[in-house]
């Protein structure tokens, strides 16, 4: 169901511009936002919906803590654009001719209003904070979350469609929320991802033969922050199958380098947070 143009016996003046001030949430244009009005206020906007000839907005009240509860959970998007008085606001594009009208909840589709109970960021809210990190890998300590973290860099001096950065897209995708997703994505060919947690356009073990075939043209210091993260994911990932997958592709590289495998307890004694254990595992 479209939304319908209410009766004019409602109609409101803007005399405001609806650029945004601060974006707060958005996908190749911004969906939730905040626009400066008059006399200092700030207004909540929300893009209901787009049609051929313009989209239609929705404004709301936006008080001093409105955004920050929002990002920290505490206040749904429903109930920040819904709690207050509303605005239904219709922008051509032809030639950004503004009309408004004071409406109620009731008199939008339900379909062109956020999810009741939908919070901002619910998949990356971790203790009040956001984070690209999944919320598995808070459960890790602090030396292995970094090892996942220094992983995501892709090898300098290789083609951006080199097998080594199709296998580095699906490792990112294992412990990290996509971006323009706003999700985990726990498949490697599952559409989306954008550019950087893209789907695998190969079969995924296809991808590691290739990969290990071209070990001496990819970067050393590449290849081990790679076998490190695999070794995290094959010991730590809750998916019993990338659990699997990432052991082996970790065994098939340290075979490779014809070097033992470290078990999953000499590798927790190892990045367990204790400087004295890292640096006897360091020979040190």
């Amino acid at each position: 169901m479209t939304i319908q143009r209410p009766n004019d016996d409602r109609e409101v003046t803007i005399n405001f511009s609806l650029a945004p001030a601060r974006v707060i949430f958005e996908a190749e244009v911004p969906l939730l936002y905040t626009v400066a009005a008059p006399a200092g206020r700030e207004l909540l906007v929300y893009l209901a919906e787009t049609t051929a000839a313009g989209s239609w907005y929705i404004l709301a009240s936006c008080g001093k803590n409105t955004v920050t509860d929002m990002r920290n959970g505490k206040l749904t998007v429903r109930e920040a654009l819904t709690s207050s008085w509303m605005w239904l606001v219709y922008k051509k594009d032809d030639d950004g001719q503004v009309e408004a009208w004071a409406v109620d909840a009731d008199d939008i589709p339900d379909e062109h209003l956020p999810v009741p109970g939908t919070l901002l960021f619910a998949e990356t809210k971790v203790k009040g904070r956001r984070s690209v990190l999944q919320d598995w890998v808070h459960d890790l300590t602090f030396m292995q979350q970094s090892v996942l973290i220094t992983s995501c860099r892709g090898p300098d001096g290789l083609s951006k469609d080199h097998i080594a950065k199709v296998l580095l897209r699906w490792l990112r995708r294992c412990f990290l929320i996509s971006a323009f997703d706003r999700k985990a994505i726990w498949d490697p060919y599952t559409p989306g991802g954008g550019s950087f947690t893209g789907p695998c356009t190969m079969k995924i073990e296809e991808a590691v033969d290739d990969y290990l075939r071209s070990v001496d043209e990819t970067p050393h210091h590449f290849h081990l922050h790679l076998m490190h993260a695999a070794e995290i994911l094959g010991y730590k990932h809750p998916d019993a199958g990338i659990r699997f997958f990432w052991h082996q592709f970790y065994r098939r590289i340290v075979r490779d380098a014809h070097l033992y495998p470290e078990s999953e307890e000499q590798m927790d004694k190892r990045l367990g947070d204790r400087r004295e254990d890292w640096l006897a595992a360091e020979g040190e």
